[in-house]
């Protein structure tokens, strides 16, 4: 037995029981869908989502997830990330993990109301040069990088403060049109306030519902269907898309 960051005793190969727990459970709910769902009907690809993607992280998870159920399952991912160091390491990360799709969407950007217009590169990573953080990069809107795929089982968004671009009318028409599972980092109460209202008004069910810490010291207790859960930084919310539980 081990300890991890936050004091929690770790066992074994276990998630540390932080907020990832909860994006852990979403992910591997989904692919267990997709599992099941493949057993009584012709498979489609698995398509996972990350918008804010560091290293691939969920993406990669979940490819690697499906196909320990189903090794010859096709799997598509679709990431935008846009730190340069995180893209390197997302890229070579992606290389060993996720089997190679034409339906790969991959791209060193941001996510934004619209695509095509320049923002400069910000950089997550203390050592990074000013010549890194003044880069140019790409937006890329939510239609566009989901415009591929007919269904995406999960999508994880990460994007530091713009969640609310998803209460967009055009976003969230694509996102009910494809989306079967939606999970939300949230920075601030305000935002996660709104975004659940937002979507509970479109049709959604809400499913983890965590206000982030705010600002305050990490380590709050939370009491979850899981047990106790620490809390250090993010807010989580999940949704899931009535419309295509059964896709």
């Amino acid at each position: 037995m081990g300890v991890g960051l936050s004091g929690i005793p770790l066992l074994g190969d276990l998630p540390i029981v932080d907020e990832e727990y909860f994006q852990w459970v979403s992910l591997l709910q989904a692919v267990n869908a997709y599992v099941s769902r493949s057993e009584s009907f012709s498979p489609r690809s698995f398509v996972v989502a990350e918008f804010g993607a560091r290293y691939g992280t969920w993406a990669a998870r979940g490819a690697r997830a499906v196909r320990s159920k189903i090794p010859d399952a096709r799997v598509d991912v679709c990431v935008v990330e846009g730190d340069p160091t995180s893209y390197k390491w997302m890229i070579a990360h992606l290389e060993r993990n996720v089997p190679p799709s034409p339906h790969h969407f991959v791209l060193h950007g941001v996510i934004a109301n619209t695509s095509g217009d320049k923002v400069p590169a910000m950089s997550y990573e203390a050592e990074a040069s000013d010549k890194q953080q003044q880069q140019a990069i790409s937006t890329v809107s939510v239609m566009d990088a989901l415009a591929k795929y007919d269904i995406v089982d999960i999508v994880r968004i990460d994007i530091q403060t713009a969640e609310t671009m998803c209460l967009a009318t055009a976003t969230m028409a694509v996102l009910k049109a494809k989306v079967k599972v939606l999970h939300i980092e949230t920075h601030t109460n305000d935002t996660h306030i709104r975004l659940r209202a937002g979507f509970l008004a479109a049709g959604w069910f809400v499913t983890y519902d965590v206000l982030p810490n705010n600002g305050a010291p990490p380590g709050r207790i939370e009491r979850t269907e899981f047990g106790p859960v620490t809390l250090n930084y993010d807010g989580e919310l999940r949704v899931i898309n009535a419309d295509l539980v059964g896709v």
